[in-house]
């Protein structure tokens, strides 16, 4: 007797070759940036960007794209989660304002959380490159949309 049966398509999260992916890259590599050069104003942009676009569940670099009549794709693909949505929170908006908070409090006490801003920089990063995304998986098993 299965309690829970979940599966999991890992292709769901893989992107689908528009790009999707490569914004979160981007946004890992900003971080490291940030962080080895120690350009705390960057950093706080990072985070001011991911929070307004996790409350206002509007994408920043897509608005500017459509300014100026270009393509940009949004954020990762929710795995395919064969389970009843019971959050009405978008995943991605969930994703953003998460990595946003936790990389605000590691930024803010970086004394005692120095590897966690190191840590969300890494794991972005090697989100954006591979296309699998824990954190997204969780928010999605959890019930997200």
């Amino acid at each position: 007797m299965n309690l829970f049966r979940v599966s999991i398509e890992f292709a769901a999260c893989s992107g689908d070759g528009d790009g999707r992916t490569f914004l979160h890259a981007f946004f890992g590599v900003a971080v490291l940036a940030g962080l080895y050069f120690e350009w705390n104003e960057l950093l706080y942009l990072l985070v001011a960007i991911n929070l307004i676009e996790g409350i206002a569940n509007r994408v920043i670099i897509r608005t500017v794209a459509g300014a100026t009549h270009t393509s940009v794709a949004g954020g990762m693909v929710c795995p395919a989660v064969h389970r009843e949505r019971v959050i009405d929170f978008e995943a991605t908006r969930g994703w953003r304002l998460v990595i946003g908070l936790v990389l605000l409090v590691s930024i803010l006490f970086t004394d005692q959380l120095w590897y966690l801003s190191w840590f969300i920089g890494f794991a972005v990063l090697g989100a954006g490159l591979s296309g699998v995304c824990p954190l997204m998986w969780l928010l999605c098993y959890v019930g997200f949309k």
